[in-house]
């Protein structure tokens, strides 16, 4: 009897090993499945359009238009515009894509640099957000 509860313990441990091993296993893929593959844009489209442009007036894009836009916050919506140049579009002509991304992410840098007195209107031009969902964006 004694031996019988000694091979079920060891069962139960042998068990609790394997689900820790899986278990840890699972939390390093989806660890890995967070982070961009290499070569590939840090945000993907849809995260720079939630990140930047989500809430229209309270947007990052808006308080940055607003000229209430901190250091940090034109820093981070140029990284979120190299990432819109780096990715690819669900419709449309790539050219016309890429000149679009690039006007926007030189607003954005001249804004970021803050020594231009027209940036902030040269990034607001450079948003049409219609225009490029029309062009780029699968219904």
């Amino acid at each position: 009897m004694a031996q019988l509860h000694r091979i079920g313990l060891l069962a139960v441990a042998g068990l609790a090993l394997v689900a820790t091993a899986a278990g840890g296993s699972f939390a390093a893929d989806k660890k890995k499945a967070a982070e961009p593959a290499a070569g590939s844009p840090k945000y993907t489209i849809d995260e720079v359009m939630k990140k930047a442009h989500k809430g229209k007036e309270k947007s990052l894009f808006a308080h940055i238009v607003s000229g209430k836009g901190t250091p940090d916050e034109k820093k981070q919506f140029v990284e979120y515009y190299e990432a819109m140049l780096a990715n690819k579009p669900d419709k449309g002509d790539m050219a016309d894509w890429k000149t679009r991304n690039e006007a926007i992410l030189a607003a954005a840098k001249k804004v970021e640099a803050g020594n231009d007195p027209k940036a902030l209107t040269a990034l607001k031009s450079a948003v049409d957000c219609k225009a490029c969902h029309d062009l780029h964006k699968e219904s």
